[in-house]
């Protein structure tokens, strides 16, 4: 099989492809100049660059076609996958796991044979049921489910679709009970989780400004607005919990305590793994998000709490990382505790589970 396939990737590279049109141009970056020969490739839309596109796929297609061994192969790695998978997931803590419980309910991903993505179950006494099956999403196969997160009830699952690879994706919910959807819909949203509030009314997510019609594959990733949507109601009426305008290029995501009580709003900056933490009390309903580490100075995790006590895994001081505990009444860098000190082993992830940490 390896021989086969060297022969074809060989014979793959002595071919000629369709070649794509110079169009020179040059641009000043600060008296740097720049040449670029395919900058019409930048419009996906345009009408040569779609032609482009097509003869690609074409040639490529036609080409593949014609080499031997080619069928064999496919058949092969077919009878290699023909066996049924448990794909893991990683929890809301960062942790991978194979199944989990929400509420008096359990849940798994099952994926069979030749599927092309796993099926999301829930276990239950009369026989293991699907609760949400992407494969059926499109007629084409285009759609995927991007993430979903299940209320701490186990009652209501949000779940997000991306077509065609895009970044994009569209948030829906789901009655675990009777498998239907809501009408809810929450368009533009981009790298996001859901974060259900602790009775399971509403989730946390983030968004961009709608972005033009023409515009929406080459919209610049500016402005994200973290919002909360209540379950039921139009995308219109989602709140804006956190945003910065002052920094345009910032993103953030939040996590609800296990109490239910703080939203906890981690700030990012590129890929930097230096983290900025707000938090905001939701027993009080006119709060604001208050800052806890506002500047970007360490990597910070935050692990839970126990009351007005928060559990941070941080590089602080620490290249191997330490678990420090925070009190929200005296939160200066002075007053931390260290609860499991930096070693020689590097501390890669932590849970907090009641009174213990794992």
């Amino acid at each position: 099989m390896r021989f086969a396939l060297a022969i074809m990737l060989t014979a793959a590279a002595l071919a000629q492809p369709p070649k794509a049109t110079r169009s020179p141009s040059v641009e000043d970056f600060h008296g740097t100049r720049i040449e670029e020969s395919y900058r019409w490739l930048e419009d996906p839309d345009s009408a040569p660059t779609r032609q482009w596109v097509e003869q690609e796929n074409r040639y490529t297609q036609e080409y593949l076609a014609k080499l031997s061994g080619r069928a064999a192969i496919k058949d092969r790695l077919a009878q290699l996958y023909l066996h049924d998978r448990y794909p893991g997931f990683t929890t809301g803590a960062g942790m991978r796991a194979g199944y989990f419980t929400r509420g008096a309910r359990a849940f798994f991903l099952k994926q069979t044979g030749l599927q092309n993505q796993p099926v999301l179950y829930v276990r239950q006494p009369a026989g293991d049921r699907p609760l949400l099956d992407p494969n059926t999403l499109s007629k084409e196969g285009t759609a995927a489910i991007n993430t979903f997160s299940i209320s701490h009830d186990g009652k209501w699952l949000a779940y997000a679709v991306a077509k065609a690879g895009s970044d994009w994706i569209v948030w829906r919910i789901r009655d675990v009970a009777s498998g239907q959807d809501l009408p809810d819909l929450l368009d533009w949203s981009k790298f996001s989780s859901a974060e259900w509030d602790a009775r399971g009314e509403g989730f946390y997510y983030g968004r961009y400004p709608a972005p033009s019609a023409a515009g929406a594959l080459q919209a610049l990733n500016e402005n994200y607005q973290l919002c909360y949507h209540k379950r039921g109601t139009p995308q219109s009426a989602d709140r804006v919990v956190y945003q910065r305008p002052d920094q345009p290029r910032w993103s953030f995501s939040g996590t609800v305590s296990e109490d239910g009580r703080y939203l906890v709003i981690d700030l990012r900056s590129g890929t930097s793994v230096n983290r900025q933490l707000y938090y905001l009390d939701l027993t009080k309903p006119s709060a604001e998000p208050q800052p806890l580490i506002a500047e970007f100075y360490a990597a910070h995790d935050f692990l839970g709490n126990r009351g007005t006590r928060f559990y941070l895994l941080t590089n602080y001081e620490a290249p191997r990382y330490r678990i420090v505990e925070i009190d929200l009444a005296k939160p200066e860098r002075a007053n931390w505790r260290t609860v499991v000190a930096e070693s020689q082993d590097t501390i890669k992830q932590a849970q907090l589970a009641g009174v213990h940490l794992s």
